[in-house]
């Protein structure tokens, strides 16, 4: 599952807070930081499985990095494919990493493999006005992913993650926000965070914007169900 992390960025090194598992010399809730090497590193998304965590880089450097919890230091692990591209949500699977880059070109979404780093698929909207912040993996593989400037969800089923395809294929819409209980800001970033419902029936989401939260229905029901500081519905919220 991708976190948000809090990072502080200097112009050779970005460091990283995890609060990582206690150990025999470590207090129970004792945070660790982990250096994130590189010039102009503004690490952005992280996904982490066992111990082994990822780092996207929103800065000019499109780096993505690796690195292991019992050692301080991370490494490259990939590098992005275009020039002056901003990595943002990461997203790892058992076999691959689920990467968006955004800026350079219309917005997109890369998939790595997990092991050695190798682009074994890319999916775009074909637009550059466009911002595609989050991806969540739900329990079945498939990926859903946010899009901060337009009011729509992308979905690539886990099928087209797993599969090794060259050249640019069509990042679909899987749902349209407008008519729905979602509120739309104009010339603001709306949708950002989301993350998959353990039985996998529901998605939610946040708008930044607005500063309210969503669920959506992963099987294309009409409803939604959003939330925020002066919305009724924020006292019907599960």
């Amino acid at each position: 599952m991708s976190r948000s992390v809090v990072a502080a960025a200097t112009a050779a090194v970005a460091s990283l807070a995890l609060t990582a598992a206690p150990s025999a010399t470590a207090a129970p809730d004792a945070a660790r930081t982990y250096l994130v090497p590189g010039r102009n590193v503004f690490p952005f998304g992280i996904s982490a499985l066992g111990r082994t965590y990822y780092v996207s880089s929103a800065g000019p450097d499109d780096t993505i990095y690796r690195g292991d919890l019992r050692e301080r230091r991370a490494r490259v692990f990939a590098r992005g494919g275009r020039a002056s591209t901003s990595t943002n949500g990461i997203e790892a699977t058992a076999t691959r990493l689920v990467v968006t880059e955004n800026s350079g070109g219309p917005a997109r979404v890369v998939v790595y493999t997990r092991g050695a780093g190798h682009p074994v698929a890319t999916f775009t909207n074909g637009l550059v006005d466009s911002f595609l912040p989050m991806i969540a993996v739900a329990p079945n593989g498939d990926a859903y992913v946010t899009d901060s400037i337009n009011p729509v969800l992308y979905r690539i089923p886990a099928a087209a993650l797993a599969r090794h395809r060259s050249g640019i294929q069509r990042l679909r819409v899987f749902r349209d926000l407008r008519g729905t209980a979602w509120h739309q800001i104009r010339d603001r970033f709306n949708a950002s965070g989301i993350v998959a419902t353990s039985d996998g029936r529901f998605l939610l989401v946040v708008n930044a914007a607005s500063s309210s939260g969503c669920g959506l229905g992963t099987r294309r029901s009409p409803g939604s169900t959003c939330m925020g500081p002066t919305s009724p519905a924020a006292r019907e919220w599960p």
